[in-house]
């Protein structure tokens, strides 16, 4: 019979197998988008491979913003992560999710000015969501933990989700004496994960 180690070290092996596989299954997912783009660049998908992704996809996936090519309202990325800007609202795209609860989490590692978060307005789909913040740093450091909880509802053909991220204004590091950069920044990104609701509450 196996002992309380060995089974550790199996479960810890078959979780990071399970991570694995929900890597490659976005990464595939995300590519064959690119591989279907129509001449008007808008992304075409086969019913069997849509079919696919919404009756296996993750329940919980990660995106590191700082790999992402991003070009609606985002500058190119850095070290440590992704600025939002030049407009003060930017917008992020996922793949289509299964009908349920989700929360969408977006690690910010940094703020152009210290007030630039509290008017953050989010909208998932077009509907105005109520966000939360989750300070890893306490009290009110950074980086933080934007959290916008939304709603999957059934629908015949299921559609990439755009999530809104709307600041009050940018700014450029010159108009706050830091650098001479002239950039109009909000704020900047590192990760975005995505998970059903359900891990959560159990």
């Amino acid at each position: 019979m196996k002992n309380k180690q060995e089974l550790m070290e199996q479960n810890g092996f078959l979780v990071a197998q399970l991570e694995q596989v929900q890597q490659d299954l976005e990464r595939y997912y995300l590519e064959n988008l690119e591989l279907l783009k129509s001449g008007s660049g808008v992304p075409l998908i086969d019913d069997a491979s849509r079919r696919y992704w919404l009756k296996y996809h993750p329940r919980e996936f990660w995106v590191d913003l700082r790999e992402e090519t991003l070009h609606d309202n985002w500058y190119e990325a850095e070290r440590h992560g992704r600025w939002a800007g030049p407009k003060p609202a930017s917008n992020f795209t996922i793949p289509p999710l299964r009908p349920g609860e989700y929360i969408a989490e977006f690690e910010i590692v940094g703020a152009i000015t210290p007030d630039m978060l509290e008017l953050i307005k989010c909208t998932v789909g077009g509907i105005a969501v109520e966000h939360r913040f989750v300070y890893l740093c306490p009290p009110g450091g950074l980086p933080v933990v934007l959290g916008l909880p939304f709603r999957v509802v059934v629908q015949a053909q299921p559609q990439s989700i755009e999530i809104q991220l709307e600041f009050p204004r940018a700014v450029s590091p010159s108009e706050t004496g830091e650098s001479d950069d002239i950039r109009r920044l909000t704020a900047c990104f590192r990760t975005v994960r995505i998970i059903d609701a359900r891990l959560i509450s159990g």
